[in-house]
């Protein structure tokens, strides 16, 4: 035993892939629902540490992860963020702010009590919020492991206690829930012409007219003959054609274009067929589709783009980017040609721009380090947290920016996020493993109970506020929730509770106002603890 302990501290690396290896299995374990996932790597450190306190692995390594983490998490986020901002972004944010206080004040309230180092308070405050970037914050701050330690008591019940306030006011409250996810399902539906105003124009002022609709035209009937429904091609009375979106916009297309069909001329795929197509040629990453449209060396129609597991409708101002998986419609002999095109190589789900990415994680790390006075409190940093999430939120919105592609394929980036929580989570339980113990056996049974009211403090309130006084629909909600917690476990388990993916677009409209709330607010209680 000694000469393996020996053997592993002078190669700390090893030791972190240990840690990682383990960690990750046993977070696949299914205890009644419940999987710790890659928290689990934390416990496994916890362990390996305690047993081994003399096992320690530098703090730049969980820094780097943690970096990768939330810059990764901001890119994918972005996109969707400000829009979805636009739209509730007031509540989301009022309701963040209320419910994140109430925490802080049930926190507050529990350091008073049990006598709370700042460092533990802070610690307990981001593992009841099940906050990982806030705690990495904290411990670049405090030079300490001490938040680690309370912040590894609390977590476990800060993931429990969310699922147990979802099913219960799922019990008591009996919403009622739009079929949400349903009228979302990419169809595709037959429709005749009988519009006089639609005749005559093209596709392409047709999607200019109408690009609110997200609506996708992939082929056109005339006088029996189909054709792809390119660009140029043009509708007349009593044309079929078969038009591509969501229940709610082929329902909105049944007034501009005429009467649905029973027919389904997308059957025959004799001489106009598709084909999923990656893109992976860099000189079409970056465009927009119209762009794409403009520039294909055939006649063809883009009816849907996926991007990760997710089946969208693309509209006309829609970024290309690498690794996206688009359905190409136009005749079968010219589908080779698309595909070279684009390129089609397996290698654009993975690839990224290393020279963007470089350049995005020292923008943010930058960010991080710019100290914002706030009244009554000092001086604040975003931190190695907060400023790469706020960097990379902007340029994921921005997608590119002159020859610069912001944003990295789905694939990799969940790939970065898993292995960024990985490092991080294993260095923070690997060097807190020997004060855990000690702290846990002197006061776990009060830092548990303190953790589980610091939860329930922030998620009862929350679905109570969000749902009685801002009126959010219940799927938003639990999204909502989840997103205030930060924790991405939450939003999978209310996506399976209700049947929907809603609770998903809400989750990353709310996450990165919680974060970064939660970074201030963990800096706030070292300050006054």
């Amino acid at each position: 035993m000694e000469q393996l302990v020996s053997f592993l501290s002078a190669s700390p690396l090893l030791t972190l892939f240990l840690v990682a290896g383990l960690g990750y299995a046993l977070g696949q374990v299914n205890i009644f629902g419940f999987r710790l996932g890659v928290a689990g790597v934390l416990f496994s450190g916890l362990f390996i540490g305690a047993v081994c306190p003399q096992l320690e692995v530098p703090g730049i390594m969980g820094t780097f992860g943690l970096v990768l983490f939330v810059y990764a998490m901001g890119l994918q986020a972005g996109p969707g963020f400000f829009s979805n901002l636009r739209v509730r972004g007031v509540k989301f944010a009022a309701l963040a702010t209320i419910v994140l206080l109430s925490g802080f004040g049930m926190l507050m309230l529990w350091a008073r009590l049990l006598h709370l180092t700042r460092e533990q308070a802070a610690g307990l405050f981001t593992g009841a919020s099940t906050n990982t970037p806030a705690l990495g914050v904290i411990l670049q701050i405090a030079h300490s492991n001490l938040p680690a330690e309370t912040y590894s008591i609390a977590y476990p019940f800060g993931v429990v206690g969310i699922f147990i306030c979802f099913h219960f006011a799922k019990v008591f409250i009996h919403p009622k829930l739009a079929p949400a996810a349903h009228k979302r399902l990419t169809i595709e539906r037959n429709f005749r012409i009988e519009n006089p105003v639609v005749a005559g124009k093209t596709v392409g002022e047709f999607y200019d007219e109408n690009s609110e609709l997200g609506l996708r035209i992939s082929r056109i009937q005339h006088e029996g003959k189909v054709a792809v429904a390119s660009f140029d091609a043009k509708f007349a009375l009593n044309d079929q054609v078969v038009a591509v979106g969501s229940a709610e916009s082929l329902e909105a297309a049944e007034e501009l274009l005429g009467p649905p069909l029973l027919s389904h001329l997308e059957i025959d795929r004799r001489e106009i067929d598709y084909r999923r197509i990656i893109v992976s040629n860099k000189k079409v990453v970056g465009l927009t589709l119209k762009g794409l449209l403009l520039a294909m060396p055939i006649p063809c129609s883009i009816t849907r783009l996926r991007r990760g597991d997710v089946d969208i409708v693309p509209t006309l101002d829609t970024n290309i980017n690498y690794g996206d998986r688009l359905r190409v419609v136009a005749r079968r002999e010219s589908l080779r040609e698309a595909s070279a095109f684009l390129g089609d190589s397996i290698r654009g789900t993975a690839e990224m721009n290393f020279a963007s990415v470089g350049i995005g994680l020292v923008l943010g790390a930058l960010v991080g380090m710019i100290p914002i006075p706030i009244p009554y409190f000092g001086v604040m940093k975003l931190g190695f947290g907060g400023g790469p999430l706020v960097v990379a939120l902007i340029l994921g919105y921005l997608e590119h920016t002159g020859p610069f592609t912001w944003m990295i394929p789905t694939s990799a980036g969940l790939t970065l996020r898993q292995l960024g929580l990985l490092l991080f989570m294993g260095v923070v339980g690997l060097n807190s493993g020997s004060g855990f113990v000690t702290t846990f056996l002197k006061n776990g049974p009060a830092f548990l109970l303190a953790g589980a009211c610091i939860t329930l403090s922030i998620s009862i309130p929350a679905l109570f506020i969000g749902y009685k006084l801002f009126h959010i629909p219940f799927d938003e909600l639990l999204g909502a929730v989840s997103g205030i917690h930060t924790e991405s476990a939450a939003v999978g388990f209310a996506s399976r509770l209700i049947a929907s993916d809603t609770p998903e677009v809400s989750y990353s409209s709310v996450y990165p106002i919680a974060l970064i709330l939660k970074v201030i607010l963990a800096q706030v209680i070292l300050r006054i603890v």
